[in-house]
């Protein structure tokens, strides 16, 4: 993982740090299972302006579901940073919805992805 030198505030790091775990975690879960049977399949994204294959449609709701949660666990050291906390779990949340749509309409699970995707709805809750 690669640390940009401007980021300082320690929510940013946190931030950045779920993030690409996050994506790691999937990579080690899609290795052993590939999860989504039409993965390649491509569906207008919630995160983007153009389509994109539904692995990476995956990818973004499950970032913005950890770090959904992560920032509601954050303990934010003063107002303003409460304040940023806030807002970005608000957009969190509001990506997840995007992405567990279009994820319901377009996709196709393998049994084990089955499972996964509903984890994945509960998170939403």
């Amino acid at each position: 993982m690669f640390l940009r030198a401007d980021l300082i505030r320690p929510v940013a790091l946190y931030e950045l740090a779920v993030h690409e775990a996050t994506h790691l975690e999937l990579i080690a879960r899609m290795a052993a299972d590939k999860l989504v049977v039409n993965g390649s399949d491509r569906a207008a994204s919630p995160f983007r302006p153009m389509a994109r294959p539904l692995t990476r449609v995956l990818h973004a709701t499950l970032v913005a579901a950890r770090l959904m949660e992560a920032m509601r666990r954050y303990a934010p050291a003063t107002d303003r940073e409460q304040v940023f906390v806030r807002r970005r779990e608000e957009q969190f949340t509001a990506e997840l919805a995007l992405g567990l749509a279009t994820l319901t309409e377009h996709g196709r699970w393998t049994d084990i992805g089955d499972e996964f995707f509903i984890g994945l709805q509960l998170a939403a809750r």
